[in-house]
């Protein structure tokens, strides 16, 4: 039969304590331990790493022993921000454009789903992208051009369900 290795991954931020009760608990039954610590805070700003292998001398002989201290530098609120507000406009714009297509209802008597970004639209290509996502993350260096555009087009559809219904609502009177 083969035997599969047993990793133990966890981020460490000066637990020592709880680091040795984690180490003898697991001690026996896992075959190699990655211990990440990162180098940068959730800021983005320089830190200085805390874990020293020399504390845990015991446990560092008879076990592979993997660190991660070159965290990847990225200032995860800025990109969050962004993202966070990208989406907060596409959700809005969705809004608005269903509004428009309401509002042609009072103004020329018939609901309006013009535009090249109708629900429907945005209901495709939001699946779209979760199938890609379930396979793979390379759309990410794209999903802000992907929704940009797409909110584009939403003012665009908003635009011209408004102007229809207003040409419409002209020509009923």
């Amino acid at each position: 039969m083969k035997h599969y290795k047993i990793y133990d991954c966890f981020c460490y931020f000066n637990e020592d304590m709880l680091l040795k009760i984690r180490l003898e608990t697991l001690w026996d039954n896992v075959d190699i331990f990655v211990i990440s610590e990162a180098n940068y805070s959730h800021k983005g700003d320089n830190r200085k790493t805390q874990f020293d292998i020399s504390k845990f001398s015991k446990y560092a002989k008879n076990k592979d022993y993997v660190g991660l201290r070159d965290a990847y530098r990225t200032s995860l609120r800025k990109i969050t921000i962004f993202v966070v507000l990208i989406a907060i406009i596409f959700i809005l714009l969705s809004i608005i454009n269903e509004f428009c297509g309401l509002m042609a209802k009072v103004i020329s008597g018939e609901r309006r789903y013009d535009g090249p970004m109708g629900k429907s639209d945005r209901a495709f290509l939001i699946g779209i992208i979760c199938i890609i996502y379930y396979f793979t993350n390379g759309l990410d260096p794209y999903m802000n051009y992907i929704i940009g555009g797409s909110s584009v087009m939403i003012i665009l559809s908003s635009y011209v369900r408004l102007i229809k219904s207003i040409k419409n609502g002209k020509n009923n009177k």
